[in-house]
């Protein structure tokens, strides 16, 4: 039996990738969920997303900008407290974590999932070339618990898995 190419990271390894299918309604503007054992779930961006397929990516990093300040009031004012993080924001399938503007272009990133936004990626405002550089681990845009409602179940009934997306999406894993 041949050696596996290289080592997996702690994402492929530890956490379960979980795929929102043109989010918004937005062609091609796909998502991943990475969800941990423990529960918790990271939000990035899929690698079909025009951000990471190159389309519309400004090479001059000034002119890219993630804002946080969407909605409501600023996702970066969350300071959740306590074992049930009291203070956490609300966030529901459709609540709009961010958006980047990349060449005048808009792109919302959305939650995905129902739960209480734990935190924002608070680099990517200073950093946002991390999102197509790192996008699984330092570009990252939001961690969220999420509901009890939200079991890995229901998470896998709403969301695909790698090989449902691959396919979707005529790639390979």
């Amino acid at each position: 039996m041949p050696l596996p190419r290289r080592p997996k990271t702690c994402v492929e390894r530890d956490y379960e990738a979980l795929y929102a299918i043109d989010v918004g309604g937005e062609e091609g503007h796909d998502q991943v969920v990475y969800r941990h054992p423990n529960g918790l779930c990271v939000v990035c961006l899929a690698p079909t997303h025009p951000l990471l397929r190159g389309e519309n990516i400004e090479t001059d990093e000034s002119a890219v900008k993630v804002d946080y300040d969407v909605g409501k009031g600023s996702r970066l004012d969350t300071q959740p407290s306590g074992k049930r993080k009291r203070g956490a924001m609300e966030v529901h399938t459709n609540t709009e974590l961010c958006q980047i503007t990349s060449a005048g272009v808009p792109y919302s990133v959305r939650a995905c999932i129902k739960g209480k936004l734990l935190e924002v990626n608070e680099q990517l405002v200073k950093q946002p070339h991390l999102l197509w550089k790192d996008p699984r681990t330092a570009g990252y845009v939001a961690i969220i618990m999420p509901k009890n409602s939200e079991t890995s179940s229901h998470l896998k009934e709403t969301l695909k898995s790698t090989e449902e997306y691959y396919a979707l999406r005529g790639a390979t894993v």
